[in-house]
């Protein structure tokens, strides 16, 4: 394999306007613009180094981001007809294939399999929440599921409030993940061929890798990667960032404001640290000023679930996130059911567009988020506001 940085680095050894050259030294050469530009990509066919070649993988990732690239801005009434056309399609399958399913629309006297999926019969669909699933148990998982979708995999929620439960994905649903964690690098024009840097929970107290993970491997040459477990205590963690010196981190927030506070009371900085990412944990804004005031950098974060995976993205120009809908259906509801408008919390219920294992079907996540306003950044995904947290065990005061 021949591994090269096809726009970001030709080697080149001649001047600039010789045959053979670097035309990105040439004044009159145009910058390379959009989302893929300066990606360092791997080219598989032997001499072949631009323009690049990739593998199968590769080329399915490429022709996602193509799609992303589109869908990020279409009208949101067309994208809505894609959804529900793709929603029709997880449903006529959980009716004919999941047991949980088909009792349950069946108790409530709907007929989904005639005809088009259309809004007014998509919001009649009962919204489910964990408990249904956890007492469905394996009557919530497909007896088929299409061929194309690639292998089952087994897992299980954190349960962190409501206690664990078994899910079930497949192969393509973790594309689709990996390949909305390609979009968040691009969005953010992260540079891939630094050293990142990961403090979370790990199966080990370190872990060293050549590269960023699977989201960027079947593209992209990038640079290492390195994490330590998050049980280390917070002086501990800070002494490992130094002697590390990344260029990206990613980390919970809690976390993150710790290590803030530490580096403004003891420092040193991190000299090389040009990206700081969020994971797992609603965002406040005590939290983004802290890392703006240890770092000098803005917080990136993303709202994402072990079952469902992305459901929203921060806006590369803002601090609210984009709604992944090309993943998920997102409905913010009131506690009567209906839309929220923007400036309001809702319960966050999602709908999985490609989990033909398990579906999730209009499922109460637990969370609860703030609708936005549509975005002045060009992309027409739905805008949350930010994400308000979780709905826990709770006591009502005698006032109300």
């Amino acid at each position: 394999m021949s591994e090269v940085q096809a726009v970001n680095d030709p080697e080149s050894g001649t001047r600039s306007g010789e045959p053979g050259g670097d035309p990105r030294q040439d004044e009159d050469w145009p910058e390379p613009t959009g989302p893929l530009a300066g990606m360092p990509m791997h080219s598989t066919v032997e001499g072949a180094a631009w323009p690049v070649f990739p593998d199968r993988a590769g080329e399915a990732m490429l022709a996602m981001m193509w799609q992303f690239e589109r869908t990020e801005r279409m009208a949101p009434n067309r994208l809505r007809a894609f959804q529900l056309a793709q929603v029709g399609s997880v449903v006529r399958h959980a009716g004919r294939h999941v047991g949980f399913y088909r009792d349950l629309w069946r108790s409530r006297g709907l007929d989904l399999w005639a005809g088009p999926l259309t809004q007014k019969r998509f919001e009649a669909l009962p919204v489910i929440t964990r408990a249904m699933l956890q007492q469905a148990g394996e009557a919530a998982f497909s007896a088929v599921v299409p061929a194309g979708h690639g292998a089952i995999r087994a897992a299980e929620t954190a349960g962190s409030t409501r206690g664990p439960f078994g899910i079930r994905t497949t192969d393509l649903t973790q594309f689709m993940w990996r390949a909305f964690t390609l979009r968040d690098h691009l969005w953010h024009r992260r540079d891939l061929t630094g050293k990142l840097a990961a403090i979370r929970r790990l199966p080990m107290a370190q872990v060293q890798e050549s590269n960023w993970g699977l989201a960027t491997a079947a593209l992209c040459a990038t640079g290492p990667a390195v994490g330590l477990d998050i049980d280390h205590p917070v002086d501990a963690q800070a002494q490992w960032l130094i002697d590390e010196n990344p260029d990206s981190l990613i980390t919970y927030p809690v976390n993150l404001h710790a290590l803030a506070d530490w580096f403004v009371a003891h420092g040193p900085g991190l000299p090389r640290l040009k990206d700081i990412r969020t994971v797992s944990g609603g965002v406040s804004a005590e939290q983004r000023a802290a890392c703006r005031r240890a770092f000098g950098l803005p917080l990136v974060d993303s709202y994402s679930t072990r079952a469902l995976g992305y459901l929203a993205l921060q806006c590369p120009a803002h601090e609210h996130y984009h709604v992944q809908s090309e993943g998920a259906l997102v409905e913010l509801l009131d506690d009567d059911g209906q839309p929220v408008a923007p400036g309001a919390s809702g319960r966050v219920v999602v709908t999985s567009l490609h989990n033909f294992a398990m579906p999730f079907i209009r499922y109460d996540t637990g969370d609860f988020a703030t609708a936005g306003a549509p975005c002045d950044c060009g992309r027409s995904l739905p805008v949350l506001a930010r994400i308000d947290g979780r709905a826990r065990s709770g006591m009502r005061s005698p006032f109300g």
